[in-house]
């Protein structure tokens, strides 16, 4: 029993954990027609930064008209501060990009939304650019802003060098110092292991408590000696309990979302918190 038990304690701290695949004071916020978006200033490849979407609880973004483009690329420039030179992608002009969701790792040419990377999404454009094959059109009248559409023109995506499967919006015009393939926001195809910040949307508003409920427990000084702060990012009445990893209940206490712990008593090694209330909340800490 004992052992089953502990199995379930690991599993709510994995999901715990998983929550906080991105850093909170690295994402900036926004609503945009119903729906939340973070841009998450973290250089990750385009599958890690799908998995970190799906785990906090979206995908990678859909772009879907002219209106939101720009919502985003404002967010990402204005709202988020990034830099238009906070990175050089080799592979797509030397400039700074940020993920979306738009991939045709599943097939060559056939370009889908494809946010959560599970292989499926709507099919929004088949083919190259003018810097490619040339033969390339958007799908049943979908909005698309590849590199040069402004210029009247697309000239992505083009899988320069055959393996460029993942859409990103560009950060300044390329090849660098130029617009000769794209513009500043629109869109190129480049390697998937290529290192980027990227926009998560979510098909609903975050409320401000699911936005605090995300941050997770705060645990310190961690590992501790004698007393464990344990700080909740939702007020309210939490009873804390202590577990060792036998998955015997070591210490319990009722306190407010800030709780300070003696733990003076416990044998030194890893143990697992949890506080339930309102919320559940769970993390790990070490006593040395």
């Amino acid at each position: 029993m004992k052992k089953v038990f502990l199995s379930l304690v690991l599993i709510i701290a994995a999901i715990s954990l998983f929550s906080q695949c991105a850093n909170d004071t690295n994402i900036y916020r926004f609503d945009y027609a119903g729906h939340s978006y973070e841009v998450v200033r973290e250089e990750v490849t385009w599958i890690n930064a799908a998995t970190c979407a799906v785990q906090r609880g979206g995908y990678l973004v859909d772009i879907s008209s002219q209106a939101e483009q720009d919502t985003i690329y404002d967010a990402i420039i204005n709202g988020a501060a990034v830099s238009p030179t906070y990175t050089s992608i080799s592979n797509g002009g030397g400039i700074a990009y940020v993920w979306i969701g738009a991939t045709d790792a599943a097939q060559e040419g056939t370009w889908i939304w494809d946010g959560d990377n599970n292989g499926l999404g709507v099919n929004f454009w088949n083919g190259e650019g003018a810097n490619g094959a040339n033969n390339g059109s958007p799908s049943g009248g979908a909005f698309t802003y590849w590199g040069g559409t402004g210029a009247g023109t697309p000239n992505e995506p083009d899988d320069f060098g055959g393996a460029q499967d993942c859409g990103a919006i560009g950060l300044t015009g390329w090849p660098s110092g130029t617009t000769n393939l794209g513009d500043t926001g629109e869109w190129n195809d480049i390697q998937t292991g290529s290192l980027c910040y990227y926009v998560i949307e979510y098909d609903y508003i975050l409320s401000v408590e699911e936005e605090q409920i995300e941050q997770g427990m705060l645990l310190f000084p961690n590992p501790a000696d004698n007393e464990l702060q344990i700080e909740l990012p939702v007020p309210g009445d939490y009873e804390f309990r202590i577990f060792d990893r036998n998955g015997a209940l070591v210490i319990q206490q009722s306190s407010g979302a800030i709780a300070l712990i003696d733990i003076s008593a416990l044998s030194a090694g890893l143990y697992f918190v949890e506080a339930a209330g309102e919320f559940f909340f769970s993390g790990t800490f070490v006593r040395q």
